[in-house]
């Protein structure tokens, strides 16, 4: 399919994404993650559903000597396990509770070849933040840039390899939530964050024509209580208790009792973009 050249599709992608936190009320993304405790319990979360993690890996070929740039690293997810394949990681992560947790655990959990840069990709100074070029680049679930063009091209001037961009592509449940009852809740519509489709567009028109795959995902989420499911979901959609009952009937059907606990298990699809930096 070819990007419609009188479309800017970096400008749309922009406009969801400013739409999206505008309607969610919502700042910097990092925000989100602004205590080492936020931190901790998704690590935790992403501990309990290695998939993720493991199905990137596996479509990544390293050797000893490459050095990896991993934006968006988050507490370590992908820049932790790769580092012990590679000479070395530079991790850029703006989050102030991502970036804290990922200093303790390269303390203990590597061979001390991670460097952590933490800014947001847009502030980044080439010269003065990163040591290129590297052999790869990976950006996974953290394209949360509004001008994803300018983004991409910063990925290009570092890179002499590979290329990799993870990135969602549909609806999850927690969307369809938000979208259910943010208007009731809020008065206003709730925008999801551009998808999959979008982030092609804006690279066809770039002039980059990725290898593309799509991967299928399975998230567990456990609840010790039918309660805290639905105080999760309230923290989610930033309500009070009074709309309690109308969460109730959008979670109780998505959760499943087993051995003393209830589970969400959903499945959601993403996209995988890659290709060699000819730049």
């Amino acid at each position: 399919m070819a990007a419609d050249s009188n479309i800017n599709w970096n400008e749309i992608w922009k406009n969801t994404f400013e739409n999206h936190m505008i309607s969610r009320g919502q700042g910097e993304y990092a925000l989100m993650w602004d205590t080492k405790e936020k931190a901790e319990k998704y690590l935790q979360m992403m501990n309990q559903n290695p998939e993720r993690t493991e199905k990137i890996i596996s479509q990544l070929s390293f050797s000893p000597e490459f050095r990896i740039l991993d934006i968006g690293a988050g507490p370590g997810t992908l820049s932790i396990p790769i580092s012990g394949k590679v000479h070395h990681v530079t991790a850029v992560e703006p989050a102030i509770g991502m970036a804290e947790l990922l200093r303790e655990r390269t303390k203990t959990e590597t061979k001390g070849n991670i460097d952590i840069v933490q800014k947001r990709w847009e502030d980044i100074d080439i010269q003065k933040d990163l040591t290129p070029p590297y052999d790869m680049v990976i950006a996974s679930y953290s394209l949360v840039m509004l001008d994803l063009k300018q983004a991409i091209e910063t990925m290009q001037k570092v890179c002499s390899g590979e290329i990799w961009l993870f990135w969602m592509a549909g609806m999850n449940s927690w969307e369809d939530h938000m979208k259910k009852l943010w208007p009731v809740i809020h008065g206003r519509s709730f925008t999801s964050p551009p998808k999959a489709d979008i982030l092609f567009q804006v690279l066809y028109q770039m002039n980059i024509y990725p290898n593309m795959s799509v991967m299928e995902m399975e998230h567990v989420k456990t609840y010790p209580t039918i309660e805290e499911a639905v105080l999760e979901t309230r923290k989610q959609l930033n309500c009070s208790a009074d709309y309690d009952d109308q969460i109730r009937e959008l979670v109780l059907p998505g959760l499943i009792y087993q051995n003393g606990t209830y589970i969400n298990q959903e499945r959601y699809k993403s996209v995988c973009f890659s290709w060699k930096n000819e730049t």
